[in-house]
């Protein structure tokens, strides 16, 4: 159920999303085509509109689950959807229906899809998750050759170690797929780079780049691995989404005193502790430290940075302030003046995606310059 009188909420950047999309375009090159993965919800920023604004934008569209594709279908998106996830008996006539690309990671799934399903092939050349085994490559050719019934358009696999800088797995990952080549070579699409790979150049990106984070804004390598290239790349990209809820409480607090479950960080001199109601349960993580993380709280005079005053609870955060502010006053939890992902993910030990992805149905999207048309 939509919420209907929200705590916070995101604000999303469509016109951010269409600029991202021609920033990925330059890097990635006239001769490759765009693939935008929106899976998980369109990494938290809602798959529905998403999948509308990039849909006039890019080749093709990737997502985890035959559920997924569904919805966008639904939401009228006309491009080409890949479901990278596995095909089943029970799923495959929906591929057929909703004209959606399945993959196949095992030679079983020749012989599960219907009449006329289009298919990638996934190999595994070191990722270890899904895809067909090496020694397996020459039998899916065979099977490819004997299943005529069936539509095969491409072919790829997907990098372990991308987001690291010169690390050996990804030349001896392109190496495998090159070797691969040789069994699937009459394929039109074959790829294998997402976005940290093609944005790294360690190794060349294929005819389509798979890329979701980067749409958003956000680099899929961390700041310390980039190189001076990528950063050189990564600052034309224009984070979307900011996160904004309000002060909805304040009380003074004493220099030592300290706030929430455990009191785990004494304040540091007299001041204000505000009360924000965004918690874990809206996806706001838990482990962040007190004293360290920070959120931004409009002032008259600007935006100032109010450090996390104790443990993040369910529902609510504590931060510290020096002095009072007006009430329901705004803040930024991520994005906008607050932090920014990489700073975040680094407090929270974890990475964006995740971050993105943690957001519940507590927190509603809102998507600025959406064009009207295409949604009618």
């Amino acid at each position: 159920m939509k919420p209907q009188f929200p705590t916070s909420n995101l604000e999303i950047d469509a016109d951010k999303v269409r600029a991202n999309v021609g920033v990925v375009r330059e890097w990635i090159g006239s001769d490759t085509r765009l693939m935008a993965v929106v899976k998980a919800n369109a990494y938290g920023h809602g798959a529905k509109v998403m999948g509308q604004v990039l849909d006039p934008l890019v080749d093709m569209m990737a997502v985890a689950t035959l559920d997924e594709a569904i919805e966008l279908r639904a939401a009228r998106v006309t491009s080409p959807i890949l479901v990278m996830g596995v095909p089943t008996a029970e799923t495959a006539v929906s591929y057929v229906t909703y004209d959606i690309t399945a993959t196949i990671s095992d030679l079983s799934h020749f012989s599960i899809l219907m009449d006329g399903t289009r298919y990638h092939l996934n190999l595994d050349t070191g990722m270890h998750r899904l895809g067909i085994d090496p020694k397996d490559w020459a039998s899916a050719r065979q099977q490819a050759i004997l299943n005529s019934r069936l539509r095969c358009g491409g072919v790829y696999t997907h990098y372990a170690m991308a987001d690291e800088a010169d690390h050996p797995g990804v030349p001896t990952q392109h190496a495998q797929f090159e070797k691969a080549m040789e069994y699937f070579d009459e394929i039109p699409l074959k790829y294998i780079s997402n976005g940290a790979a093609s944005l790294s150049g360690q190794a060349p990106m294929g005819s389509i780049v798979r890329t979701g984070l980067p749409l958003w804004g956000l680099s899929p390598i961390p700041p310390r691995k980039q190189s001076a290239q990528v950063q050189s790349i990564v600052k034309k990209l224009q984070p979307t989404t900011t996160w904004v809820s309000e002060v909805i409480q304040q009380r003074p607090i004493s220099e030592g005193d300290s706030v929430s479950y455990g009191w785990v960080w004494p304040v540091p001199e007299d001041g204000v502790i505000l009360t924000i109601p965004v918690g874990y349960a809206h996806g706001y993580p838990r482990n962040l430290p007190p004293g360290e993380a920070w959120v931004a709280v409009q002032t008259d005079g600007g935006w100032m940075k109010c450090l996390l005053a104790g443990r993040v609870t369910m529902d609510y955060i504590l931060v510290y302030a020096p002095t009072k502010v007006p009430a329901f006053t705004n803040v930024h939890l991520f994005g906008g003046h607050g932090m920014d992902a990489w700073e975040m993910a680094r407090m929270a030990e974890t990475i964006p995606y995740e971050l993105c992805t943690r957001w519940t149905d507590r927190v509603p999207r809102e998507v600025l310059h959406l064009r009207k048309s295409s949604f009618e």
